[in-house]
């Protein structure tokens, strides 16, 4: 939810600008997906929105890595004469959410694991698939600032990268760190109270939404 609320005011504050539409996006699967993911045992009310959010985390990572800190003219299709630009090939990437969502809805089922193995082994299957989406999502937006930190053809760009991506570094590290420590020095998983330290973790990661939201907040809009 505190995603969600960050990337509402950041869109209010400039609803123009192609990097606050992709942030509020990103927001959204976020918010979507902490609401509904639940396991296949669990409550099973929500589950079958979980299919299109957690693919369109992915989806909408990327369409911000395109963009922020500020979408290239490459990404838009211009009318003969150059009249007029139109911001299609930013939306590409949520074909990879079509192509997953789409077969993964038609083939899970909640009792599919009583009545249907097969499709059970098929959720599976899409589920990692998606996981795999969300990583690359993931790792192509840090990867796509942390080359515009270094890359951009303007000063302020690079600046506003370089922003964003300290504040990914206080967002994403202490998950990861939480998430090492037990693996490497416990042989396990995080439970009991150092579980818990990792589940408080999580809450620092609004720290990289939050840096994005205030620099296209001061950026000038695109598009």
């Amino acid at each position: 939810l505190l995603y969600l609320i960050v990337g509402m005011v950041a869109f209010w504050a400039r609803p123009q600008h192609r990097g606050a539409r992709a942030h509020l996006l990103m927001t959204c699967a976020v918010t979507l997906f902490g609401v509904t993911n639940n396991d296949i045992d669990g409550p099973r009310g929500l589950l079958p929105l979980f299919v299109l959010g957690y693919p369109l985390l992915g989806s909408a990572m990327l369409h911000l890595a395109l963009v922020f800190p500020a979408a290239p003219r490459s990404l838009s299709l211009r009318e003969p004469g150059g009249r007029r630009s139109w911001p299609v090939l930013e939306w590409l990437p949520y074909l990879g959410t079509l192509a997953i969502t789409v077969p993964w809805a038609f083939v899970f089922r909640p009792e599919a694991y009583e009545v249907a193995p097969e499709r059970y082994e098929t959720h599976m299957l899409l589920y990692n698939i998606a996981n795999a989406w969300v990583g690359v999502g993931f790792l192509g937006l840090l990867g796509a600032v942390a080359w515009k930190s270094w890359r951009s053809a303007e000063e302020t760009q690079r600046r506003q990268a370089r922003i964003a991506l300290g504040g990914a570094c206080v967002a994403f590290l202490p998950i990861l760190v939480t998430w090492l420590v037990p693996f490497l020095f416990f042989k396990g998983a995080a439970i009991g109270p150092l579980g818990q330290m990792v589940y408080y973790s999580y809450v620092a990661s609004v720290v990289f939404p939050l840096a994005v939201a205030l620099l296209a907040r001061v950026a000038e809009p695109v598009g």
